[in-house]
Order: C-alpha cells, then structure tokens, then sequence
C-alpha cells in the first residue's frame, strides 16, 4: 500500500476506531498524553506575544528527517491553555470515529495560569483557544505529509464562562502514531503559573521534560539554539534566568551548571509517555475490524477445486482484499499448493450464511 493510501486511511475522520485504538485514545484522552512533538518541535515558540501576523505558513522545525509548519504562531500561554483543559476539564468517552470532548472552566484555567483577576481573563483565554482552533499543523516526514488541528470546534456559555473544546478524530488518530507525554496535575499547574517574564525558562523546561533524561544532561548552547536563543544578549539574560531560578527548577528535577554551561535532568516521576502504534499494525487491525462475518467464518471451510484430473478438496486458509474493495478467498490443499478463488465464491458463501 502506498503511504498516501496507508495514511489517508488511518487518518479518516469518520472511519469507527478499531478496539485497540478506541483503548488507546481513552486512555491519551483521560491520562492528558500531548504528542511529544508538539513541546520537542516548537509548535508552541518560546514567548507569550501575541502573533500580529497575518495567517501564513511558518516553518517551525527542521532537519533532515521531518519539516514542520503552522499558520499561526503559538506561544507558551497557549500550551499552558491546553495542558490546563487535559488538567483540569471534564472528558468524555471518545465518539466511535475518535472525537475527544473536553468541557473545562475558562475562569478555573485562567486562575491556574496566575491572573490576579481571572475573572477578567476569561475571554482571552477563550481567544488562545480560539487560536489553537483555526491553526493547521503541516508535518511533512518519510515522503508523507499530514495536516490536522489541535481543536476543531468549541462551545462558550456566557452564564458559568463554561467551554466545551473538540479534540478532531483525526488528531487523535494522528497522535497515536506519534509519542504521547503526559504531566501530572501539580506538574501542569507548576508551569502554568510561571510569570510571563520566564517564558522561555517554561519553554525549556516543556523541551525537556517532553524527552526521556539524558545521562549527561544538555549542553546550554544547544538548548538555546534550539529554543530560538540566538543573540549573545538573550542567551546572556537567559543564562541568568537559570541561575536566579534554581529553586524553581528544582521542582522539575531540572539542575543548571554554569562552570560546565550543562543543564542536567534527572527523570520526573510525574511525567509519563506513551509509545506510538506502527501504522502498519494499524492498517491490520483496520482490515480485521472491517472484515466481514462471513469472512472471518469461512476460514477453515472446505470447497472444491476443479482440476484437469478431477475436484481436489481443499481448506480456505485466507481471504483478502482486492484493489476495488473485495474479498478473495485462497484455498490451499492437502499438498500445500494454493489457489485463489473468485470473490463470487465468497459472495455464494455469503447467501448460504445469511441464509
């Protein structure tokens, strides 16, 4: 199968989850699992400006490997909004297809992220959610290019400032094939209420804490670099924001060492990752769930063949799919040779079984 075919077929919106993937986003969705990338690749830039852009394609990451683009920027105040919905919000049962809805409180969320009057905040949280709706996430990688949203839609009541937000199906199809972190409560809070003047510190600390722990920790430079810290007067500021905010990192298990510039990590229990389903396995659990009953009932039936010399009895020993959509069973006898049928013999099976 083609990539584009294989991943146009698991990421189809509507196609109804297969009961290991259904597993797989209850337990994302209730145990607030983001895919890693999002915090390891710079979806969410390490500031809280407010992007005055018109809506245009941005690169945010880079390498050989993969390209990652959005239309709109993103900051840290963003992924303080929607690590604060997984931590604090009601979920519900994902829908057959995949979609995820979380109902939260936009003045409970603004209060976690340390407005002193959230009550006056509740629409500009209600915008950063906004902004997460209308932008679209290119990731192109291996030849293949998916694009999807973190939100699809979303739902404000004016009487309880209560939100309902839509995790797609299509995201969290997407997010199965990608690693999921997820950080405890206290974790999620902890950052939230990070001042604003310490953005790139929570940026850092999301880098880090996204990735398994280092044995020898980061080198301050590359982690700068990475963090879009380029200019000797930033890096300088930065540097001093480690150093002055030593106590604070301590609650992320995070350590800074300015005679060796490395900033080390020593694994946090309250951090928690989920690994990736292959899409291969993805598309065999796809074909199995979709398989008919008769199909799954004639394994092991015996037919006829014809051959010059006669009708050799034979077993069917598997049925599959054709390129237009149908099922062709294969008969094997008792030498071993195999023979593939017409699906017409499985659609006669078929009379016979409903009947």
């Amino acid at each position: 199968m083609k990539q584009d075919d294989l991943f146009g077929q698991i990421l189809d919106a509507e196609r109804e989850l297969t009961k290991a993937e259904y597993k797989a986003v209850s337990k994302r969705a209730n145990g607030g699992y983001i895919p890693a990338n999002y915090y390891r690749r710079s979806i969410f830039n390490a500031t809280v400006r407010e992007s005055k852009e018109l809506r245009r394609k941005k690169t945010v990451y880079e390498d050989e490997k993969m390209k990652i683009m959005v239309d709109r920027s993103l900051n840290q105040r963003h992924a303080d909004a929607l690590g604060l919905a997984f931590a604090l919000g009601k979920i519900t049962k994902p829908t057959k297809n995949g979609d995820v809805v979380i109902g939260v409180s936009l003045y409970q969320i603004a209060k976690a992220m340390g407005y002193k009057q959230p009550e006056k905040r509740v629409l500009e949280v209600k915008k950063m959610f906004r902004d997460m709706q209308h932008t679209l996430i290119d990731i192109n990688a291996g030849g293949w290019e998916i694009t999807h949203q973190m939100i699809s839609d979303s739902y404000y009541s004016l009487f309880d400032s209560s939100f309902i937000v839509r995790i797609p199906a299509k995201t969290m199809k997407y997010a199965l094939m990608t690693t999921g972190v997820a950080f405890d409560r206290r974790l999620t809070i902890e950052l939230a209420g990070m001042p604003n003047k310490l953005a790139k510190l929570k940026a850092m600390i999301r880098f880090i804490l996204s990735n398994r722990a280092p044995k020898h920790g980061y080198m301050f430079d590359t982690l700068a670099e990475k963090l879009g810290i380029e200019s000797r007067h930033e890096r300088s500021r930065f540097k001093r924001q480690l150093i002055e905010n030593e106590e604070l990192l301590e609650k992320f298990n995070i350590r800074f060492d300015p005679e060796e510039g490395r900033i080390l990590y020593e694994q946090h229990e309250g951090v928690d990752f989920e690994l990736p389903m292959k899409p291969t396995k993805i598309i065999e659990m796809i074909e199995e769930h979709e398989r008919p009953a008769v199909v799954k009932e004639c394994i092991g039936a015996e037919v006829g063949i014809k051959l010059k010399d006669g009708v050799e009895r034979c077993r069917i020993v598997e049925v599959n799919r054709t390129d237009d959509g149908k099922w062709q069973p294969v008969a094997e006898d008792r030498h071993g040779n195999r023979y593939p049928l017409t699906p017409r013999t499985l659609e006669e099976m078929e009379e016979r079984y409903r009947n």
